[in-house]
């Protein structure tokens, strides 16, 4: 469901990701928006929903990842239908060294109308500086 909003060298990140999300939420009703973003990465399209509708994860669940297992779970939490979860992890991911391909996930949330999660982006970036490694 998610590997499609990633490049295929992370299928085995995402899949434990995607394990976990899916394990998380096994008593919840799970869902995902018909609507999906697409950009185009690399010579590759990259395709992610527009909302997903899981529960958050805990603290001490993300604690168990590795690091790039955990931008990849920001970047699926940054669709969250709740504003504060895509709050959340969206400062997560930003206060990270993000690869590439999470920029898509950052741009999205940009043209989005919370405001809270506009400014946060924005404090986050301006402090960072822009940085190419």
């Amino acid at each position: 469901m998610f590997q499609d909003g990633f490049p295929n060298y992370l299928r085995k990140d995402v899949s434990i990701v995607s394990g976990m999300v899916l394990y998380e939420n096994h008593n919840t009703k799970i869902d995902v928006s018909e609507d999906s973003i697409q950009y185009y990465q690399d010579n590759t399209w990259i395709r992610f929903p527009y909302r997903i509708y899981y529960t958050d994860f805990s603290d001490e669940a993300i604690d168990n990842l590795n690091p790039c297992q955990k931008m990849i779970l920001h970047c699926i939490y940054s669709r969250s239908c709740d504003g504060y979860v895509r709050q959340k992890h969206m400062y997560s991911l930003l206060r990270t060294c993000y690869e590439d391909w999470a920029i898509p996930y950052i741009v999205k949330i940009c043209d989005e109308y919370v405001l809270e999660i506009l400014e946060l982006t924005y404090e986050v970036l301006k402090r960072a500086g822009y940085r190419k490694d």
